[in-house]
């Protein structure tokens, strides 16, 4: 369960750090493109090459325990707890 105040850094499979969930709103480069409701990981920012949406209703994917597993090929992203900066 994710913790109030407390930042998870979302790390992909190669270690790198792709953005955080922070009150369950999820940030890139420290602007809001979504977040965490009812399980559901959101992204809002999801036009694909075509323009047409890459996630419909922006559901990038579901919370796994400690990892976002994302939606059509299934691959996970680990949540790190880290320090708030």
């Amino acid at each position: 369960m994710l913790k109030p105040g407390t930042r998870y850094n979302l790390v992909s499979y190669d270690g790198s750090v792709l953005g955080y969930l922070l009150d369950s709103f999820y940030y890139e480069n420290d602007q809001r493109i979504g977040g965490v409701k009812d399980g559901l990981f959101y992204y809002e920012l999801n036009q694909g090459a075509t323009g047409m949406p890459t996630f419909p209703d922006d559901i990038a994917g579901h919370l796994e325990g400690m990892e976002i597993v994302r939606t059509g090929d299934g691959v996970r992203f680990q949540l790190i707890e880290s320090e708030a900066r």
